[in-house]
């Protein structure tokens, strides 16, 4: 995430994490199916701590990284069940945090902000900290208006559209097969932004 993207978090964490507690994630009807039962899951991008606080109320190992400090104390004030379950980190130099090896993780609009070489470089670090036939869930603006040539919306945060063939092409080649994929056509968040789920195991020998 540069400069200017994380400028704008930092800025808006707490009116961002009210509205972000307010609607439910896209993915939240599909963590029961994909992530293994009791599973250790990292949430990339966690926000106010919304996912993993449903995630660690089924039952899940929950941890999860932000690149903003500023979301990082909401949530922790937001979900004090979260407290020394979250940290600072983001993609595309992940490393790996709270020891890997997870069975699943949760990217949540998130790669919107990479451009592509960052997005190839996320692919890898995501794949060096899920174990071997881990999962992985991600959703991403399917569309977005106001994006100018630069790639800046109207907030100055750089947004990259990518298109679900492309990611399931670069995921292929890092190890994942495609388990599923769903849109929010039939229910568009108060945002009007209709979003694109997909979801990933980790088929190769290559995990980290």
């Amino acid at each position: 995430m540069d400069h200017p993207t994380l400028a704008y978090y930092n800025s808006h964490a707490p009116e961002l994490a009210a509205r972000y507690e307010q609607v439910s994630s896209i993915a939240a009807m599909h963590f029961d199916t994909t992530f293994a039962k009791a599973g250790k899951i990292l949430d990339i991008g966690c926000g106010s701590g919304r996912d993993l606080a449903l995630l660690a109320n089924r039952g899940f190992q929950v941890y999860g990284v932000d690149p903003s400090a500023v979301f990082i104390q909401v949530a922790q004030k937001t979900h004090p069940e979260l407290k020394g379950r979250l940290s600072v980190g983001g993609l595309p130099e992940l490393g790996i945090p709270f020891g890997g090896q997870f069975d699943g993780v949760l990217c949540y609009g998130v790669f919107m902000h990479l451009n592509q070489e960052a997005l190839e470089k996320s692919v890898q670090s995501l794949r060096a900290c899920l174990k071997s036939q881990g999962r992985l869930i991600f959703a991403i603006p399917n569309q977005k208006p106001g994006i100018d040539a630069q790639h800046r919306d109207e907030e100055g945060r750089f947004f990259q559209l990518h298109r679900a063939q492309d990611l399931q092409r670069l995921f292929a080649l890092n190890g994942f097969e495609l388990l599923e994929q769903w849109t929010n056509q039939d229910k568009i968040d108060d945002s009007g932004i209709e979003w694109l789920a997909q979801s990933y195991e980790l088929k190769s020998s290559l995990a980290g």
